[in-house]
């Protein structure tokens, strides 16, 4: 009876042996369907910034290149500058709708009347504005 049982035993480590080796020589028995990814819609950050600095200053979107400094919710701050030319300015801006604006660009302050519409702007990153009509520069 032990022999029986042991023969039973060797078989089955036989077969299981003849399996294992034969689907390592030949890969994986199931099928592996790729699994589509899903491509983002959305435009990055640094794009929709070149593409709303082009827009509202005319200029040509594949000669600007921008750095993104500091974010802080919807609002950041970064600067700007053309390919292989030096120097360059700074802008602010605000996300509206999904979409990021352009509050401020250029080189200097900003005006106070250049915040109007964007009065919960990050004070760390426009701390001071220049009033016009006060002809002074105020602390926010």
């Amino acid at each position: 009876m032990k022999k029986i049982l042991l023969l039973i035993v060797l078989i089955g480590v036989i077969i299981f042996g003849f399996y294992f080796f034969q689907t390592q020589k030949t890969g994986s028995q199931i099928p592996i369907t790729p699994v589509p990814t899903i491509a983002s819609k959305e435009v990055p950050m640094k794009d929709q910034i070149i593409q709303a600095l082009s827009k509202k200053n005319s200029w040509d979107a594949s000669r600007v290149e921008v750095n993104v400094i500091t974010v802080e919710d919807n609002f950041a701050k970064g600067d700007v500058k053309f390919k292989d030319e030096m120097g360059g300015g700074l802008w602010f801006a605000a996300k509206v709708n999904g979409a990021w604006q352009i509050v401020y660009d250029g080189n200097g302050i900003i005006t106070c009347d250049q915040l109007t519409n964007y009065q919960n702007f990050p004070k760390d990153l426009i701390p001071s504005c220049y009033d016009k009509q006060k002809d002074t520069l105020l602390t926010r």
